[in-house]
């Protein structure tokens, strides 16, 4: 799914902004002290916002394929919501300043140091009183991409 294509197509309805978010989730998981598995599982969505004079609708999907059923149906939102008393539009283009909320330490954490950290909490538990029984224990990493569009020319 092109991006460009999206934005071009729902800018015929009005004023549009997409979001499109690809997320990495691994997980680590222990049951009874003993590894079960290690997941590695991607997702991608999309969102539409589409404004149709001071009328807004919105939408959203995993299944990019079907990219303009999701445009179409923020119009059809759009067309049936209530007018907004305000409605300033959408911002134009500007300079943004960089969210800086990333770990490069999360990033470089490989599987192995991630069972380890599972083990390890197991221990401290354990280490405490023997009594304590340690059902499950997960560790999770998430990292998100996230590509953001509008008709007045934000690219972020």
């Amino acid at each position: 799914m092109d991006p460009d294509r999206v934005l071009r197509f729902a800018s015929r309805f009005g004023e549009v902004e997409i979001a499109i978010v690809t997320t990495q989730l691994l997980s680590c998981n222990f049951e009874r002290k003993k590894f079960k598995n290690f997941s590695d599982i991607v997702t991608k969505s999309l969102s539409c916002r589409i404004s149709i004079g001071k009328k807004s609708g919105f939408s959203s999907t995993t299944n990019l394929e079907r990219w303009k059923d999701c445009v179409e149906r923020a119009v059809k939102i759009a067309k049936t919501s209530k007018e907004e008393d305000f409605y300033p539009g959408l911002p134009g283009k500007q300079n943004y300043k960089e969210v800086k909320n990333f770990s490069n330490r999360i990033e470089k954490l490989k599987e192995k140091e991630m069972i380890d950290f599972c083990k390890d909490g197991i221990e401290i538990v354990e280490d405490v009183s023997k009594r304590i029984k340690v059902p499950k224990i997960s560790i999770f990493k998430s990292k998100s991409q996230v590509t953001f569009l509008n008709s007045n020319g934000i690219r972020v």
